[in-house]
């Protein structure tokens, strides 16, 4: 089984390279690291290949970084990177989360009778000195508790499910996993944390309202009761 850990990069420089540094404990010889970068602003890009230049290892690994000649956003960047992942499986990656262990739990209970395997997250709070175990599943309403990194799956059903590009980052896996709940997909749930994500004061902060009544309104569209 070969993973593809895809990930979408957009201004990300102050944690880019911690995120690099914690993929080399976990990936194997026949995975790949596939990186897309948005046309980033920032440090983001030069941040990588520093990090492949001061360590050899990112010469080793099936690593790879896209450039975009334009800015194309979230939900295009995400379909992309499903078409040029090379890998049995598609783990989606933010550079803020990090996985201890993900690698050998996806080998284990992925299975063929299995199209999406989620797992439980640690959130990190105060200053990462704590962590909170967060279980991942849909609840009785057909609510989804899903986070997009605590997901493995099948590259068939990655091609089968695109994105939607008409949301923003905050309600695109949201709404996928709903279609895919909708359609039949079968889901499989880990209950142990393989997912270490250190919450990013930002956007999501600034536009919680609005992703918030988003997320009503796709709820509507799927009949799920709030």
């Amino acid at each position: 089984m070969r993973i593809s850990y895809v990930t979408p990069m957009y201004n990300d420089e102050g944690y880019i390279h911690e995120y690099l540094d914690s993929m080399k404990k976990i990936l194997t010889d026949e995975d790949e690291l596939l990186i897309i970068d948005d046309c980033s602003t920032d440090k983001s890009r030069k941040e990588v290949h520093r990090w492949i230049d001061n360590d050899d290892y990112g010469y080793r690994l099936n690593f790879r970084l896209i450039q975009n000649t334009e800015n194309i956003g979230m939900p295009k960047n995400c379909n992309k990177l499903i078409k040029e992942a090379c890998g049995d499986v598609i783990v989606w990656s933010d550079v803020d989360y990090y996985f201890p262990n993900k690698g050998d739990i996806i080998r284990k209970h992925l299975t063929n009778d299995v199209d999406l395997l989620h797992t439980d997250y640690y959130k990190l709070i105060d200053d990462n000195k704590r962590r909170i175990n967060v279980r991942s599943h849909f609840d009785r309403r057909g609510k989804s508790k899903i986070q997009m990194s605590t997901v493995a799956e099948w590259k068939s059903i990655s091609l089968q499910f695109p994105f939607r590009e008409t949301y923003t980052w905050h309600n695109l896996y949201f709404e996928r996993f709903l279609r895919m709940n909708r359609d039949g997909v079968v889901f499989s749930h880990v209950a142990e944390p393989t997912t270490i994500w250190r919450r990013r004061v930002g956007n999501y902060d600034r536009h919680k309202s609005e992703i918030d009544l988003i997320q009503k309104q796709i709820y509507e569209e799927y009949g799920v009761k709030l």
